[in-house]
């Protein structure tokens, strides 16, 4: 037994070895190429040597301690999602100019937004420009981002999303207006917040889940899926909630013998709200809930699980109905008339869209794009993720659960459901209407269905402590890699 581990410890000290390497050869390559100054070589080098010393130190950590999953995965989650939140520069997040603005205009009361007569403090604006002054991780905040009293109109396309969504980052400016009169200090303040409350739901998703821990562990911290905690976004309470509602409904179902009780419900509801009214696309989701087995209720079954689906539909509904007064982008009524006169016509846009352009989403939710920067790319790790992805639902030694049939079937009405609403949503706010695909949609929108999916591709899971430890090596390979090249590009 011995043997065994301090063979395992050797390989991987040796890839460890390897990935610090390759990483340095990589990385030295692309500063050649791109004609970095002698300093900034230094610069980059002295970067890379300092994350894969904390890579180290964190994995020895971790190995030699009897951690949970949970609390593995707290360790990494804090460790990595910190260091991407001060890495990437504010603006460079997926639409986070956008969502910026927004933020600030719940901040100042305006609870609806038509997008065209958006008031708001020079200094937020200077800020939050798509091309801001602040480019450069070492750059210091400058004068011009203090938040003054002078307001300025501007057009600006604005999320439609609702306050719930935004409740962290909106909580996070108001505490740092305490301390900072500058609005990009502020902000930090908004992802700093926003990155805890999603930890935080997705500490509680690994723990409560009954099966397929190390599935929810490497799902939560791929790069695109951490990039949407730690910026302005939308995107990662969608996701955390997500994992977070898939997570309690299983341990609910599987995860006790005892019966559902009134608290349970009332924190089921109370997840499913938040799940429908983060983004519309995902309310399909709440039906999920009916998987719980009918002898976990002491009575009408139905009724309950009715009730928080129709309840979460409702709150859903109510701020879709406040929500459409935002321009989003251009909703446009050609769109809609469209689908309503040709519905097979749109069905076949669907399916080309995914046919032809699937391995782009695919590339996107392992790995792909992070920020709008194409320099900001990881080419090996989706091919690694996925390979990892599919062995963690197929080599499980004990069957974890089983699903019935129609609990199968509902599953994956979920997931297509879901898929629908993504494109038709897309094809609504940016349709033209000549080409044969649907344009706008981004593999990010398709991960809080991702554990859905495979969580139901297998009965078995490798749950065990070294498949732990192994991707949490992975995670923070990658994580180093992806880190040192966003910080290379803002030097």
């Amino acid at each position: 037994m011995k043997i065994v581990k301090n063979n395992d410890k050797a390989k991987q000290i040796i890839i460890i070895c390897i990935s610090a390497i390759l990483m340095l050869l990589y990385f030295n390559y692309r500063v050649e190429i791109s004609g970095f100054e002698l300093y900034e070589k230094l610069i980059v080098n002295i970067i890379i040597v300092v994350l894969i010393l904390i890579l180290i130190c964190l994995y020895t950590y971790i190995n030699n301690s009897k951690l949970k999953v949970e609390k593995i995965f707290l360790v990494v989650a804090i460790s990595f999602c910190t260091l991407l939140c001060i890495a990437m520069p504010i603006t460079k997040g997926h639409d986070e100019s956008i969502h910026g603005f927004r933020i600030y205009e719940y901040a100042n009361g305006k609870i609806v937004s038509d997008g065209k007569n958006v008031n708001l403090q020079l200094g937020v604006i200077e800020a939050l420009k798509d091309k801001p002054l602040y480019t450069s991780l070492f750059e210091q905040p400058k004068d011009n981002y203090n938040v003054n009293t002078e307001k300025v109109n501007m057009e600006s396309r604005i999320a439609s999303y609702s306050p719930i969504t935004y409740l962290p980052q909106l909580i996070g400016i108001q505490i740092g207006k305490i301390f900072t009169n500058n609005a990009l200090i502020q902000l930090y303040f908004a992802r700093i917040l926003n990155m805890i409350v999603c930890i935080t739901m997705l500490y509680y998703a690994v723990k409560l889940i009954p099966f397929g821990k190390n599935v929810i562990f490497l799902i939560s911290l791929i790069p695109i899926s951490i990039e949407g905690y730690v910026t302005l976004s939308a995107d990662g309470i969608a996701i955390a909630t997500a994992i977070l509602f898939i997570s309690f409904v299983l341990y609910l179902a599987y995860g006790i013998k005892e019966k559902v009780s009134n608290k349970q419900m009332v924190i089921l509801l109370l997840i499913s709200i938040v799940l429908a009214i983060s983004k519309t696309i995902y309310l399909p989701m709440i039906l999920f809930v009916f998987i719980i087995p009918k002898e976990k209720f002491e009575n009408n079954r139905y009724f309950w699980l009715c009730s928080i689906f129709l309840l979460a539909s409702f709150a859903d509904f109510v701020w879709f109905l406040n929500g459409t007064k935002t321009n989003v982008g251009g909703q446009n009524q050609s769109a809609i008339e469209y689908i309503i006169q040709n519905p097979i016509q749109y069905m076949g846009k669907v399916l080309y869209t995914i046919a032809s352009r699937g391995y782009i989403y695919l590339e996107e939710i392992f790995g792909g794009y992070l920020e709008w920067n194409e320099n900001v790319k990881i080419y090996v790790f989706p091919i690694i993720l996925l390979i990892t992805t599919i062995l963690l639902i197929t080599k499980g030694e004990k069957e974890s659960f089983k699903f019935k049939n129609w609990q199968k079937v509902l599953c994956l009405f979920i997931v297509v459901s879901i898929i629908v609403l993504i494109f038709t949503s897309m094809f609504l706010g940016w349709a033209r209407l000549e080409l044969d695909y649907i344009e706008g949609i981004q593999g990010r929108y398709l991960l809080p269905i991702l554990p859905l999916i495979l969580l139901l591709s297998s009965r078995r899971f490798l749950d065990d402590e070294k498949t732990t430890k192994n991707i949490v090596l992975l995670i923070l390979i990658m994580q180093i890699f992806v880190i040192t090249n966003i910080v290379m590009f803002h030097i």
